[in-house]
Parts: structure tokens; C-alpha cells; sequence
């Protein structure tokens, strides 16, 4: 059974507290996050203890499984200090990443700031977090996925050449500045990837088997239903369907 937890407004309906309730059941053995990125999350009291979590689900806690999909993006920087977090607090969360997740990279957060503030009237209050530009890169085929970091190491660096020339030309840092911070920035981010290596897997597969054999999964829904990248209050809201 798989039980999809979802708010019907824009958001902070209280799905951390529900999601957490159903997790507390025998019936679940797993919760999803299948969308958005770190401008959503969770909070939720357990056992006395408040735990605020952007990016893995809150079903942890519970000691369920967690799933992180392909439909997500991913700051690798937040994720790693989420799961250090919680195993400085007891909880060795079990979590298994879709390797076709997008990762924001540093220029998708420099160029949310430059996009808002260009975008004037049509600004979307953006979080600032790189969450639009990783989903633009996504769609125009110039995204880097968790994958790329233990694959295709030169379209990262090529990537990070042209986004450079991109960012330079609508700032006014010069190109040789962003491309060798971009460069370092990357590295960073290969590292926090081997860091994750171990907890990369097929996640649809994975559900998928979980359901054949009968089990119960709760699908996680950040934000909610009216900030939808499709909802009637476009070009307001958010970058993924809800």
C-alpha cells in the first residue's frame, strides 16, 4: 500500500505530524520523498526530541526506511549534515538515494539571486537555494545528477566552464574568478558525493518491490498542492510538481 501524504494548500498544513504518526505504525516500513529539494522539509517531536529535516525523510526517525527519488535536487552540502546530524543524535538513518537525482551546483544558487532580482514584479519570493535554476538546467539538458559524480567527471567540468561564461555574463564577476571557485566548490561536492556512495541505489525498483511483497510506504510531499509549478497561482510557488 502506498500511502501519499500531500497538503492541499501552500504548504505547512501539518504533513510532518501526520507523516510521522503513520510512520510510527507497524504497517510502514518506508517513507518517499519523490520531489523539491531543500526549500521544503519536515519537523517533528519524537520521543520528546524536535527534529527539523530538509531532505531526508522524516520516517527515519521512526527507524524506517528512507528514499530520496530521481524527481528530487539535491545540495549534497545540506544532505551530508542532515544524516551527520542525526547519527550525532542516535539515529543512523536507512536511506537509499536515486543516482538520477539532480545535484544544485554553486552557479544555480548564484544565478537564483541574479534571476529574482531581474525577474522584478515576476520574482517568485525564491528561498534562494538554487532549487529553480537546478530544475531549468534539468529540462534543459545541462543538469548534473548524482550519477555524473562517479561517471562522467568531464561533462561536470565542462559544465562548469559554460556556466561560468552564463553566470559572468549576467554579473559582474569576471569568468576566471567563477570558473576556479566553481572548481573548488566541485570538489567539495565529490567529496560529500563518496560520502553518500554507499547509499545510492535504484529507488523505484526498490519501492516497487516493497509493494509487490505488500508493504506499506508513505510517499512524503514537500510543500503543498496550490504551489504547484502547474497551479493557477503560476508564476508564484514553487519548481516542482507538488
Amino acid at each position: 500500500m502506498l500511502t501519499i501524504v500531500t497538503g492541499m494548500q501552500f504548504g505547512d498544513e501539518g504533513k510532518g505530524r501526520l507523516v510521522h504518526n503513520l510512520a510510527l505504525e507497524d504497517s510502514y516500513v518506508a517513507g518517499a520523498r519523490a520531489q523539491g529539494a531543500n526549500n521544503a522539509g519536515h519537523t517533528v517531536v519524537h520521543e520528546g526530541e524536535k527534529y527539523k529535516l530538509h531532505l531526508v525523510p522524516s520516517c527515519v526517525i521512526a527507524g524506517k526506511q528512507g528514499f530520496l527519488g530521481r524527481g528530487m535536487a539535491l545540495d549534497l552540502d545540506v544532505l551530508v549534515d542532515e544524516i551527520e546530524e542525526l547519527q550525532g543524535r542516535g539515529i543512523s538513518p536507512q536511506l537509499l538515494i536515486d543516482p538520477r537525482a539532480h545535484v544544485i551546483m554553486p552557479w544555480h544558487k548564484d544565478l537564483d539571486g541574479i534571476n529574482e532580482q531581474a525577474n522584478g514584479d515576476y520574482a517568485a519570493a525564491s528561498t534562494k537555494r538554487g532549487v529553480a535554476p537546478v530544475y531549468a538546467s534539468k529540462y534543459e539538458r545541462t543538469g548534473i545528477r548524482l550519477a555524473d559524480f562517479f561517471g562522467d567527471r568531464e561533462r561536470v567540468q565542462d559544465l562548469c566552464s559554460m556556466y561560468a561564461k552564463r553566470v559572468s555574463f549576467v554579473s559582474s564577476e569576471d569568468e576566471g574568478s567563477l570558473f576556479h571557485r566553481y572548481s573548488s566548490d566541485i570538489q567539495k561536492t565529490h567529496e560529500r558525493a563518496g560520502f553518500l556512495h554507499n547509499l545510492i541505489g535504484d529507488v523505484s525498483f526498490a519501492i516497487d518491490d516493497l509493494l509487490e511483497r505488500g508493504e506499506g510506504v508513505i510517499g512524503e510531499c514537500a510543500q503543498g498542492e496550490m504551489l504547484d509549478i502547474d497551479s493557477p497561482y503560476y508564476p508564484r510557488g514553487t519548481s516542482s510538481s507538488t
